[in-house]
């Protein structure tokens, strides 16, 4: 799926990276935040270095491989 990015995702991911600033950069919190906004069931990644799902503010499950 390709989800076009709308002014509520973009508000999600400025607020998830003025959470976590330099722990999670603009393109990871824009893909974050359109699964935040989505309500996506899973959200797969290889960074190691994201927060927690729950900092996320993600309820669904997060695999980081």
């Amino acid at each position: 799926m390709v989800a076009e990015l709308d002014i509520e995702t973009a508000v999600v991911a400025a607020r998830l990276r003025a959470r976590h600033g330099q722990k999670l950069k603009l393109p990871d919190a824009l893909v974050i935040a359109t699964a935040i906004h989505r309500e996506a069931d899973v959200l797969v990644t290889t960074r190691q270095s994201w927060p927690a799902k729950g900092e996320l503010g993600f309820t669904g499950s997060l695999i980081k491989l």
